[in-house]
């Protein structure tokens, strides 16, 4: 019992999201599977509502690259 909810979580990262899509640079983010599911569900236009059950496996790479109209 009580915690960060999945919307507090979102609340919290969504400065983080701001600023990562304004890095023009490569960068690396190293994070705990929460906010690695909501980092990929925004850049990945999921629903929140699947948020949670997102499949992210431990020891995992992903590679997000930027495409035209703000795709990845």
């Amino acid at each position: 019992m009580g915690g960060e909810s999945y919307l507090d979580v979102i609340h919290r990262v969504n400065p983080l999201i701001i600023e990562l899509e304004r890095m023009t640079d490569n960068i690396l983010v190293v994070t705990h599977r929460v906010v690695l599911r909501i980092i990929l569900a925004y850049f990945l236009d999921v629903e929140k509502e699947k948020v949670p059950d997102m499949d992210v496996p431990l020891h995992t790479l992903y590679c997000l690259q930027p495409k035209a109209y703000g795709n990845y």
